[in-house]
Formats: structure tokens, C-alpha cells, sequence
């Protein structure tokens, strides 16, 4: 039987975790079920709310109502005041005057319901009643106003308008009550999942990866690409180039926009861009409540594993053993149209089986992570013109084993000793923010947000030994190659990790509005860090071969190798200035609306002086700060981006607009650029090791499972500890891409809009690497080889030995030419978005899309690469024209999508809710390199044979591909089948909901539901990875389930039980 309370204490205390080999403790407390019982009481939850009312806040939303008021003989009226009245300002209403046009413009709305009122002497007033504000939308509302007495009032209420037309962004609003009710994780990521063009680089079903990362994308551009802002100021950490997100808590959102082209001179990038509104107090105390869980006892939870899946060679799938997600919430006023408050509590749990994982006792390995969280805000009048915000959300996340990501190497098999182990450091987002309307038509907004994220990534408690002792040397992680080709860890975990990235923006805009012109100017000046400091037992990893592990009794192999490490190390890259300085006009002329504008950025990172303390392999250095001082191109980069946006009224009704728009946009950096030239980084050097003395003495140390430094053989890396030699070209530029749109937005029918969009996105500037020391064409020669899957003989090249293993002299610059190096996206899409009677809400969309990339650069992007092979050429143009004579590359076909989401209300308070989609299936990949959806075959001379089974012309089973020409002579890494040609099944998913609502007195009103994810339990393989090596069999077959070994699934069909209050 499932129970819904805190999750499990961890068995252990966590204050030896990281502190013995190096790394601070940076937080001995653990929660202990007793702790996080009394952690999460109402009690404390009532004393948290309370204090909120010390904290000042404000809020501000970029929503804009706009129109024409005219007479009724159609002549425009210049002077009339149009005031917005609506419960979430806190000011209760807006005014402005209609400008010399008749036109005018209310910006900076919060999302919600209002009432506009419009006011001349000489003319009766005028009102409409129910306009729904969405956020960040421009809502059209036209006026027209007859003779007579202010006294006389006209009414009109009626359905909002659906048809922007005035802004040409792409984007969808996800208002509070859709939220709610389409069946998700109730995350920003999952939520975000549900909208036409959003892809998610991991599958949340259901909330299995509720307390991970997972990453947006959309049109042709990367997670790293994607903006994510809450109050309008950026909510992204410095982590993975600002990818890495903090779990913003689901209750503090009030709506969310979500947009996927047409980003305008605010923001830098141009992928997803999502504006998080949060919620305010308001001047009566209300609240929510969502507490929901899951659990693997439950009859429709179930695998998903099936025949085909096991014959591919998957013995087993992950599996949710159970979630629970408690997310309470309140907010009211201090002192009514003055002073608002609201804050809110969060507890997420997620426990997922690992497959192939086993604790000692044979149970399988649970991947086990919780999160909680508190949020604090208020709302601020201080005076009618100035608005004030304080907002504060801080995390705590715990994963107790750690088994996947964290960069593991390995699947750990006794995971109590060697998965990894996290506790919070310090994760919050704190912001604040200054609003003023200076005048009816000037307004300012000042602001701070900050993103912290420390987090460490260690051993588990009790593994990891003081540094230098006995015990430190005989606890290296062992990485075990076991038979079927499977590398399992054992011993203890991967590197420890103390990663504490800071990421701080101070913001500014003025807007001066006319309603014919709506002018923005502002700036974005973001600063911070990203330290690591890494530390590892015995600074070597232990490489095993033939290890087995069969009914969850492993044996040891061999020992072949140990893998040196230049640990401890602290690396310390700054973001000095992400500065933007944008300006932009939205301008009406007539049935027009251009919005143009200029955004300048600059962006300057550097690396401080540095020390490396000395370890087992590597000695004590010192190192010079690096700056675009001492490395001219090193960053310090200006950029220009335009903008430009035309929306056509075609009627002049608001029912219907003509869109384009262009855009040039920046690609994110924070760190890793700076990185390349960073002395401090990871190395290392592979030996021979055989557990046995190098010399052939008899010591009692000999096969004692310890690699003692007698045992290690000498280093191959000549360059271990060192960075490699790299030359940055002085005028070297940021990379960037041009984005073009265009479509038709059109209302249907009342409360129903259509929008046919086209997309296209181009790529210059990108970084190119070559190794001057090795002439891509001269220090090589050819030779064939007779593809496995078809007969073809494939041309090779291979390395001269007078330049095998030279040191590189590598050489930085940007590509510029666009027939060797560009990647190409064009995409339809077909969506809707319907507000029907009876509160039935309906969303969706279909699309086609492709990207063509060409990379014929030879480029080589980092140290573990750096040679610039010809045998990349192939397949190198995936747009058909170069280099064909070494492969025809397939024409990449376009890829359908497919989204349906909807809430229709029933009787007796009951409603359904679904969301289906259907995506393309994965790439096969047939090998153990993927590129750009094709596959590799990795030919190690002398080693790799043709496959045992293989029937064409010219191939003989079992034979050496080829031979070694001399010792170390390196592998080759050659394309098999074309990119675009091989794909996994489509990966279809229909999740649905039920709900019961029952109403009390004193407006409260509770909800019962229950949702089922996955409901029809698919499989779709989402990723594999196996080498073509002893069979072709897999890979010949026209059976659509054949291939190479799954790595990963859908998550199998999850249930849901769960309740939400409002009061």
C-alpha cells in the first residue's frame, strides 16, 4: 500500500561525504524522515507565510491592451482616457489618453480579467466588461463612442479577442487554469513539452524526471538556446552555459508564455524564450494545494518491456517505484491596495529502478532524489507611481544514489558503495524589482535577479579516504568491462565534485508609449562565476576486462590499465560582463504594425591567476590569468542584432493578420569558451597495469587489488597536465544565426484562432579548429574497405607514422565559408487554440521540419580530437554536393509532429482532460558514434574483424579489416550508412485525466482527480548504442524493431493520484 509522506531518510549520515579527500563539506546535515516530518508541517508553513509580510515585493508583466477609439461617424478621437480596472493590480486601474491618431496603448498588464472604460466630455462612456488579458500578448480593443452624457454608460461584454495583430512573436500563454488541468509533471519543462514546436531532450512522463534536468528546444536551435526569465528578468544559472536550470516552483507561477520564434531585441537568444508571471497576494486571502503521487504496487502501473525489446538485447527497463509531489500555496493582502503577500511550499520525491543495477541483496538499484523548496513574495505600493518587489525561492536537493548523470562513467553495480551522492549547497533565486509609471506614458523598471546553484557530486559517505593514506590508495573506483561489452563500475563513485556557478543580471528598460508608437529601450548586465573543484581517491581509476555478472553475482576480470588523473584541481572562469543595450519601436500605421529594433552585446569572460595543488601524477602549479588583454579574441566580444517584425490587419477587424519576421541572434556563452585556454583542466594518461610489480619482483603487494605506483607502467601522454598548444585568431568572432518567419493567424469562430507559420534558420560564424602540425591531405594515405551492410567499398584514410602522435598545434578561428560549414532548418506548422463554451480549452498542432547540416571543415573541437581526418568527408554534405565521390549522401526527409491537448467539462462537476503526442522516431545508430542522426564504425587496426554473418561482395567473416601498419597505430572512425536513413518507430504518448470537483462554503472548493500517463504503455526506443562488430543481422532487417541495443525507453504507463484545493 502506498503511502503519500516524506520520502524515506537516507541510511546514512552524510558528513564524511566529499570532506576526507579534499573537497569542504558543504553540508553535514541530511534530512532524517523525522526532520522533513516536522520540516513540512502546516505549522511551519504558517509561520513561513507570515514572516513573507515583512518583505516587500512587486510585479510587472509586459501585457498590453491597444486600439483606435473613434466617433461614430468613423473620425478618430485624440484625448480620450481609457482606464483598465482589474483585481490583479494592485493599483486596481491603468489610464491613459488616446494620442493625436485616436490611439492608444495600456502596457505592462498583468495576466487576468479586466474592464476597460473610456471616457470623453461630449460623449457617452464607454465600457467593456470581461477582457481576458493573457501574458505577454498585445490584445486588440477598438472603441467606438456616440454623443451624449459622460453619465450615459454603454456596456458590452462579449468574448475576448484571440488574433494578435500586432506582435508577430510565435508563442503560446499557459494560463493557470490550463496548467492545472492538462495532465503533466507540473514543471516548467513539461509543461513546455505540450506546446507545438517544443521538444524535450528527455521525456518527463508523469513527473519521472521531476527532480532532474531536462532541456527545451525548438525550431533548429539548441537547449543552449533557450531564455528562460521569471518577471521578466533572466532565471537561468551560469551552469552549462546558462542550460542548467533551478526547479522553479510550479505554485508560485500564474501564467507562462512559451515563445518559439520572433523573439525581439530583449532577449540575446533566439530559441525557446519562456516568461514565468508569478503570482501575487491580492486583497483577500486565497491559497492552493496539489498533493499527488505514484507507486510501481498499483495495478495499471506496469513495464513495458516486451519480446522485441529483450531480443534487441534489453533485459530490462527503469521503472518509477514511486513519486510524490506536496505543493501548497497562500497569498492575501497586509494592508489592502498597499501591501500584498504570498509564498508557498514544495516536497517533490522521485524513485526510479535502475536497469542492471542490484544492491547486495539482489533488490534492484534505485535512483532516489528529492527536492524542497519555500518561495517567499510581496507586492508593494509605496506610492501611486512606484511599485516595489522582493522575491526569494530557495531549493533543497538531496539524491541519495545517484546512478545515472552527474557525468558518471559506468553503471555502478552495488550502488549503496558506488553510485553517487548529492546534498544541497546552496540553490536559490533571489530578485527585486523597482516599477514606475513616471507619466501616463513613460515607464520605468529597474531590477536584480540572482541564480544560485552550488551543488556537490561526491562519493559515497564513508568511501572517500583522507588523501595520501593507505586507504586512500587501495579505494579507487574499478571500471569493469564484463562480458557483452558493458562497463560497470564497482569500488566507490566517479570524480568527486563541487561545482558553485553564480549568475547575477541587473536590469533596466524605460518604455514611453503614444499608441502609435510603443518605444523600449533597455539593458541587461549579466556577471558571475563558475568554480569547480574536483578530487578523486588514489587520483586513478582501476580498468578491468571479463568481469561477469550473471544472476546478480558479479566476479572481478583482469586488470589492464589504470587511467591517471591530474586531480585535485580548482578551475575558477568568470563571466566579467553579458552586457545587452537594446532599442525598439512598435509602430502602427494604419492596418500595419512594424516593430523594429538594435540590440548591441558584449561579452567579456576571462580566467583569474590559478593554483593546481600537487597530486599522485601531477605537480604543484602555479598559472597566469588569461584575459582578451593577454589573448587577443579570447572574448570582449561587440555584436550587432537586428530586428524587424511586420503584422498586417488584413480586414482591419482583428480577425485576422499577415506575420513575418527576421532576426540575427547571438549563441550563448558564459564559460565554456573561455575554458579551451584554461591551464586548469582535466587530464589523463592511460598506463598498463597488471596488478603485478613492472620489474617482475615478488612483493606482497602483487595482485592485492591496489595499484601501487611499482605496478603502473610509464605514461603515454607526453602532454599529461599540459593544455593543449592552441592559437586563437585575434578577430575571432561569436557565432550567431539568422532566423526568418513568417504565417497567418486568423479567428475561426468566436474564442477560436488558427496560425499556419514557416520557419528558417541559418548558421555562420562557428568555430573552426586546425591542427597545423598535420596536413589534412598530404600526411595521409588511402586505402579501402568493404562496408559491412551493403558491399560498397568505402575509401579510407589513414595517419603517415611520422606524424602519428605529434603534438598538436592547434589554430581557433571561425569558418566563414558557408558551402563547407552551415546548418540549415526549415519548418512548417499548423496550430490552434480554442476557448469554447463551458470553460472547454483546446490546443495543439501539427508540424514538419529538417535540418540540413553540412561540416566539411575537417574540424577538430577539443583536445581528445585533434586531428583534422579526411574520413569525416564522407557524408560530410548532407545537401548532396561535396564530396560524394567518398559516400551519396540520402536527402534528410522532412519529420512530422503531431499535439493535441484539451479540458472539456462534464456534468456533476466532473471534467476530462488529455494530451497526446507523437513525435518521429530516434535515429538508429548501428555503432557506438553517432553523427547528426548517421552512423560510425570505429576500425581498431588489427583488432576489428568483419562481422561473422556478413554475405556481400568483398566482405569475409570473421577476417581483420586491417592490419596494424606499426605499434600504436591509431583507429579509424568512418560514416557506415548515410545520415537520414534509419529510424526508430514513432514514439507515440496519450496521457489522460479525470476529474471530480466539489465545492464548499466560504468559496473552497477541492478536487479529486486521477491521471494516467503513458496511458496506452508504448516502448518507443529513445536512444542506442551498439557497435556494428560481430553481426549484421540487426542492421539488414526490414522489421522496424530491429537494431542495435536499446540504452533507453519510454517511461512505462504511471499512475497518478492526486487532489487539488483552492480556497
Amino acid at each position: 500500500m502506498i503511502q503519500f509522506t516524506s520520502c524515506p531518510a537516507p541510511p546514512h549520515d552524510a558528513a564524511a561525504a566529499g570532506g576526507p579527500i579534499g573537497l569542504p563539506n558543504p553540508n553535514s546535515s541530511v534530512p532524517t524522515k523525522e526532520k522533513m516530518m516536522r520540516g513540512f508541517t502546516f505549522a511551519r508553513f504558517g509561520i513561513g507565510l507570515a514572516l513573507l509580510t515583512l518583505l516587500p515585493a512587486a510585479a510587472s508583466a509586459q501585457s498590453t491592451i491597444a486600439g483606435v477609439v473613434k466617433d461614430s461617424s468613423g473620425a478618430v478621437l485624440p484625448g480620450v482616457t481609457v482606464e483598465a480596472a482589474s483585481p490583479v493590480l494592485i493599483e486596481k486601474t491603468r489610464s491613459v489618453v488616446t494620442d493625436g491618431d485616436g490611439r492608444y496603448s495600456i502596457v505592462a498588464l498583468r495576466p487576468g480579467t479586466y474592464q476597460v472604460t473610456f471616457t470623453l466630455t461630449g460623449f457617452s462612456t464607454f465600457k467593456r466588461d470581461g477582457i481576458i488579458v493573457p501574458a505577454d500578448t498585445t490584445v486588440p480593443l477598438n472603441a467606438d463612442l456616440r454623443v451624449g452624457a459622460l453619465e450615459e454608460t454603454v456596456t458590452v461584454s462579449g468574448q475576448s479577442p484571440v488574433v494578435d495583430v500586432q506582435n508577430t512573436a510565435r508563442q503560446q500563454v499557459m494560463t493557470r487554469d490550463l496548467m492545472d488541468a492538462i495532465p503533466s509533471a507540473r514543471n516548467i519543462q513539461s509543461v513546455g513539452s505540450l506546446v507545438p514546436g517544443i521538444r524535450l531532450n528527455v521525456p518527463d512522463v508523469g513527473g519521472a524526471q521531476q527532480t532532474e534536468q531536462t532541456y527545451m528546444a525548438t525550431h533548429g536551435n539548441s537547449a543552449l538556446h533557450t531564455t528562460i526569465l521569471l518577471d521578466g528578468m533572466p532565471a537561468q544559472t551560469n551552469l552549462a552555459d546558462g542550460q542548467v536550470q533551478n526547479y522553479i516552483d510550479n505554485a508560485l507561477i500564474a501564467e507562462a508564455t512559451y515563445q518559439t520564434s520572433g523573439v525581439s531585441a530583449e532577449s540575446s537568444a533566439g530559441g525557446v524564450r519562456l516568461n514565468l508571471i508569478p503570482k501575487d497576494g491580492g486583497n483577500s486571502v486565497h491559497g492552493s494545494g496539489f498533493f499527488g503521487g505514484s507507486s510501481d504496487n498499483w495495478h495499471l502501473q506496469s513495464t513495458n518491456l516486451d519480446d522485441a525489446l529483450k531480443t534487441r538485447g534489453l533485459p530490462s527497463g527503469a521503472r518509477v517505484e514511486h513519486l510524490n509531489d506536496f505543493n501548497g500555496s497562500a497569498g492575501g493582502p497586509v494592508i489592502k491596495d498597499k501591501l500584498w503577500w504570498f509564498g508557498s511550499i514544495r516536497h517533490q520525491a522521485t524513485f526510479v529502478q535502475i536497469p542492471n543495477t542490484f544492491k547486495d541483496n539482489g533488490a534492484p538499484g534505485i535512483d532516489d532524489a528529492w527536492i524542497n523548496s519555500f518561495v517567499a513574495r510581496g507586492t508593494w505600493q509605496a506610492t501611486p507611481r512606484n511599485k516595489f518587489a522582493v522575491t526569494y525561492q530557495r531549493n533543497y536537493k538531496w539524491k541519495i544514489h545517484e546512478i545515472v548523470g552527474g557525468g558518471q562513467e559506468g553503471l555502478p553495480i552495488f550502488p549503496e558503495q558506488t553510485s553517487g551522492y548529492r546534498e544541497p549547497v546552496l540553490y536559490y533565486i533571489a530578485q527585486a524589482k523597482w516599477t514606475s509609471p513616471i507619466t501616463n506614458r513613460l515607464l520605468m523598471e529597474v531590477g536584480y535577479s540572482g541564480d544560485i546553484l552550488h551543488y556537490s557530486d561526491v562519493y559515497q559517505p564513508g568511501t572517500g579516504q583522507p588523501r595520501g593514506t593507505p586507504a586512500w590508495f587501495g579505494s579507487a573506483s574499478r571500471l569493469d568491462t564484463i562480458s557483452g561489452g558493458t562497463l560497470v563500475r564497482t569500488g566507490v563513485g566517479q570524480i568527486n565534485q563541487l561545482n558553485t556557478p553564480d549568475q547575477h543580471s541587473a536590469v533596466a528598460s524605460l518604455a514611453y508609449v503614444t499608441g502609435t508608437h510603443n518605444i523600449r529601450t533597455g539593458m541587461l548586465w549579466g556577471w558571475g562565476n563558475n568554480p569547480s573543484i574536483m578530487d578523486m581517491n588514489a587520483d586513478l581509476y582501476q580498468i578491468y576486462q571479463g568481469g561477469t555478472f550473471v544472476n546478480g553475482v558479479y566476479s572481478l576480470g583482469r586488470p589492464v590499465q589504470i587511467r591517471a588523473y591530474n586531480t585535485p584541481l580548482t578551475r575558477s572562469p568568470q563571466l566579467r560582463a553579458n552586457l545587452g543595450l537594446y532599442a525598439q519601436d512598435q509602430w502602427v500605421i494604419d492596418k500595419f504594425t512594424v516593430t523594429y529594433g538594435i540590440r548591441f552585446e558584449f561579452l567579456k569572460e576571462e580566467i583569474p591567476a590559478q593554483h593546481r595543488d600537487a597530486g599522485r601524477f601531477a605537480p604543484a602549479q602555479d598559472y597566469d590569468a588569461i584575459t582578451c588583454q593577454s589573448l587577443p579574441g579570447m572574448t570582449c566580444w561587440p555584436s550587432w542584432s537586428p530586428r524587424l517584425g511586420i503584422a498586417y490587419d488584413v480586414f482591419g477587424d482583428g480577425k485576422t493578420a499577415l506575420k513575418a519576421s527576421f532576426g540575427k541572434y547571438m549563441t550563448p556563452d558564459v564559460s565554456t569558451f573561455a575554458n579551451l585556454f584554461n591551464p586548469v583542466a582535466t587530464f589523463t594518461d592511460t598506463r598498463t597495469w597488471t596488478d603485478l610489480d613492472v620489474v617482475g619482483r615478488s612483493l606482497p603487494t602483487n595482485n592485492d587489488g591496489i595499484a601501487q605506483d611499482n605496478e603502473i607502467g610509464p605514461s603515454n601522454n607526453p602532454n599529461f597536465g599540459k593544455i593543449t598548444n592552441r592559437t586563437l585568431d585575434p578577430s575571432f568572432k561569436r557565432e550567431y544565426n539568422l532566423q526568418y518567419g513568417a504565417g497567418v493567424q486568423h479567428q475561426l469562430m468566436t474564442g477560436v484562432a488558427v496560425n499556419f507559420n514557416w520557419f528558417r534558420r541559418l548558421l555562420y560564424d562557428t568555430a573552426y579548429t586546425r591542427n597545423r602540425a598535420v596536413d589534412p591531405i598530404n600526411d595521409w594515405t588511402t586505402t579501402s574497405v568493404v562496408n559491412p551492410l551493403t558491399g560498397e567499398q568505402i575509401t579510407v584514410f589513414q595517419i603517415n607514422q611520422n606524424k602519428n602522435g605529434i603534438a598538436p598545434d592547434l589554430y581557433l578561428s571561425n569558418m566563414t565559408d558557408t558551402s563547407l560549414r552551415q546548418n540549415t532548418y526549415t519548418g512548417f506548422e499548423i496550430s490552434m487554440n480554442a476557448r469554447l463554451p463551458r470553460r472547454t480549452l483546446v490546443f495543439g498542432g501539427w508540424g514538419m521540419e529538417r535540418t540540413v547540416d553540412i561540416d566539411c571543415t575537417m574540424n577538430t573541437a577539443n583536445a581528445s580530437a585533434t586531428l583534422n581526418s579526411p574520413n569525416t568527408l564522407r557524408f560530410c554534405d548532407q545537401s548532396g554536393a561535396l564530396y560524394q565521390n567518398l559516400g551519396q549522401s540520402a536527402r534528410i526527409p522532412y519529420q512530422h509532429g503531431f499535439k493535441f491537448n484539451g479540458n472539456l467539462p462534464l456534468w456533476y462537476g466532473f471534467e476530462i482532460s488529455a494530451s497526446f503526442q507523437s513525435y518521429p522516431g530516434a535515429p538508429k545508430a548501428t555503432t557506438n558514434a553517432v553523427d547528426n542522426g548517421g552512423v560510425s564504425w570505429t576500425i581498431n587496426r588489427g583488432s576489428t574483424r568483419y562481422p561473422t554473418d556478413c554475405t556481400v561482395p568483398g566482405c569475409t567473416p570473421g577476417a581483420i579489416v586491417l592490419p596494424a601498419r606499426f605499434a600504436g597505430d591509431p583507429a579509424i572512425v568512418v560514416r557506415v550508412p548515410p545520415p537520414g536513413t534509419r529510424y526508430e518507430p514513432r514514439w507515440n504518448q496519450l496521457d489522460f485525466g479525470l476529474r471530480r470537483t466539489f465545492r464548499f462554503s466560504r468559496g473552497v472548493m477541492v478536487q479529486g482527480q486521477v491521471d494516467l500517463f503513458n496511458a496506452l504503455n508504448a516502448n518507443p526506443v529513445l536512444t542506442e548504442g551498439t557497435a556494428l562488430s560481430s553481426t549484421v543481422a540487426p542492421f539488414l532487417s526490414s522489421d522496424p524493431n530491429s537494431g542495435g541495443t536499446p540504452t533507453s525507453i519510454l517511461q512505462p504507463r504511471i499512475l497518478r493520484l492526486a487532489a487539488q484545493v483552492r480556497f
